[in-house]
């Protein structure tokens, strides 16, 4: 009898009880059924063959992969009595594998260690395995989510796993290797099991469509593969759930609203605007993406892996999971990576990435949603740091090509051998050539009191203080500006003042600077002023009268009054 007719003959059975969810009634029952455990299925087989096998396994990896079910195949591979010639692969006739596949053999006792977590049921294990099988080759304890265990019942099962009796098989499952003590770990032989990946996971569920004799379309065993995160098992009770959902064949839209997802073109809209900064049709399609049933974290998530397609093909790799089914849409979107830097989705990733976390804490998620989508608009338009190097390095290519506007090889600002020529402050932004023919509508000062007083309206005071204090006026002419400078004065103070003028005003201001000292500066001249003035006030006769009735008055400044 061949292996088809027995899998034929189990599968009849298990359709003549009643109803029977995907998940169990697919679940392997061969060694050349399991896929995607290539390494796991070798070494069992090698080992059942050359009688070289250790007495504990640990199979750990995320759910829905296959660990109970390995163990489960195992233990009948061990105790088949009808195995064909060389080769491993349980009968699945014969009574111990029926038995082990309906989980009534004595001697094949599988234990949930999340329910029974005492030292009290390890005890009763351990006392058990010292008796021989009663009807199989071997005792076989699969212990399913084995890191569930107190700390005191992993201490108790030590000294039997480091010397079991005579043809006793530990298999433990987890999910949780790390909470698993490594003095367990160090006396089992370790899998580490991988999840499917998508290929294997949508001929997987196209073979059982077939079975079933369901109409699936392959762009909705697509996006089933694609929510089930690598777990055969929550893929086939996704497609048990879509096979439920209404009659006719099962499209992707029905597919979609079931788990709550959104659609891809609307989906690849949102990308785009948030892409652009458009934070208004980034808030609209995500809002109607709610109303329409999609789940916010469901969103976000279908957000990254698109990302993460756009990076992946920027640098020139396919990426893993087949994100578009439809082909025109795939193009479109290749299209744009042109126009896509590296950086710009590394920090589109990270927004989305936190943000997820953040919609998943939130109480309220839809909210939670909003706020991250206007952060993420705000915040990919920004330019990345080689993009901001690059305009730095144009800038200054730039600034060196502008000639200098106070330089000392115009012959034309010469006024004599004390004349000495101030150059622009290299710190100081150049003067554009709109500066220079372009009027400002701000009118030229016609004088250079009204220098300061243009200061003072554009709110430059630092710069109107340092005038009137620092600056002696030699000569004044619309454009030019010849003075001295007081001791204490900055050394850009002149080219500061110069690009002040040039920038604000209709003309380009020269400023040169001479030896010899002219007007005393207008801090100076005000002080002056004002001095008289009160020397003035003290002379009249007025004034005189007033102090008779006060002896030992003073008169004090006006500045110094109004400041007390």
């Amino acid at each position: 009898m061949t292996l088809q007719v027995h899998y034929s003959l189990y599968h009849k059975f298990m359709d003549s009880r009643s109803y029977i969810p995907l998940a169990r009634k697919y679940r392997p029952q061969f060694f050349s059924e399991l896929r995607g455990q290539d390494t796991l299925t070798s070494v069992l087989t090698n080992g059942i063959k050359k009688d070289r096998l250790p007495p504990a396994f640990v199979l750990t990896g995320t759910r829905g992969i296959g660990k109970t079910t390995s163990a489960r195949l195992f233990a009948r591979a061990l105790n088949c009595t009808q195995r064909l010639g060389d080769s491993v692969e349980p009968c699945g006739a014969c009574e111990n594998c029926q038995a082990i596949s309906q989980g009534r053999h004595m001697d094949v006792i599988e234990m949930d260690a999340a329910s029974h977590t005492g030292v009290d049921d390890i005890r009763e294990i351990i006392d058990a395995s010292q008796y021989r099988a009663v009807s199989a080759k071997y005792k076989v304890y699969i212990i399913d989510e084995v890191h569930m265990l107190s700390k005191s019942a992993f201490n108790a099962l030590l000294k039997t796993l480091e010397e079991p009796p005579k043809n006793v098989k530990f298999l433990f499952a987890t999910t949780e290797i790390k909470k698993v003590p490594q003095t367990v770990i160090s006396r089992c032989m370790r899998f580490d099991l991988k999840p499917f990946n998508q290929v294997d996971l949508v001929a997987l569920l196209t073979q059982v469509c077939e079975k079933e004799q369901a109409q699936v379309e392959k762009s909705a065993l697509e996006l089933i593969a694609r929510s089930a995160q690598g777990s055969a098992r929550d893929g086939l009770s996704i497609l048990d759930q879509a096979l439920t959902t209404g009659e006719g064949p099962v499209t992707i839209d029905r597919v979609a609203d079931m788990l709550g997802l959104m659609d891809r073109h609307p989906l690849v809209d949102l990308w785009d605007a948030v892409l652009r900064g458009d934070v208004q049709m980034a808030l609209k399609l995500y809002r109607k993406a709610f109303e329409q049933g999609a789940d916010p974290v469901a969103i976000f998530s279908d957000l990254l892996l698109h990302t993460h397609c756009m990076s992946c093909w920027k640098i020139g790799v396919e990426p893993e999971v087949v994100y578009f089914s439809d082909d025109d849409l795939k193009q479109v979107c290749r299209d744009k990576v042109a126009e896509l830097s590296v950086p710009t989705l590394t920090r589109i990733w990270q927004v989305l990435q936190k943000g997820t976390q953040e919609i998943r804490e939130s109480s309220y998620a839809f909210e939670a949603g909003e706020m991250v989508l206007i952060r993420a608009c705000y915040l990919s338009p920004v330019p990345g740091l080689e993009d901001l190097l690059k305009d730095v390095s144009n800038s200054e290519k730039k600034h060196s090509n502008t000639p200098s506007l106070a330089s000392g090889k115009d012959s034309d600002t010469h006024v004599g051998p004390s004349l000495q020529t101030t150059e622009p402050d290299p710190r100081l932004p150049p003067l554009s050539k709109t500066t220079q023919e372009s009027p400002k509508g701000t009118a030229d000062p016609s004088s250079f009191p009204d220098i300061v007083a243009l200061l003072t309206e554009k709110r430059e005071p630092l710069l109107a203080m340092e005038v009137k204090r620092f600056v002696h006026l030699n000569r004044f002419e619309p454009g030019v500006l010849k003075v001295s400078l007081a001791p204490g004065a900055s050394s850009d103070l002149c080219a500061r003042l110069g690009a002040f003028l040039s920038e604000t005003t209709s003309r380009v201001w020269r400023v040169h600077v001479l030896d010899d000292i002219g007007e005393p500066t207008l801090e100076s001249q005000e002080s002056q002023a004002r001095e008289k003035q009160m020397s003035e006030i003290k002379e009249s006769r007025q004034v005189a009268e007033v102090l008779s009735y006060f002896p030992g008055a003073e008169i004090k400044k006006i500045e110094e009054r109004k400041a007390s």
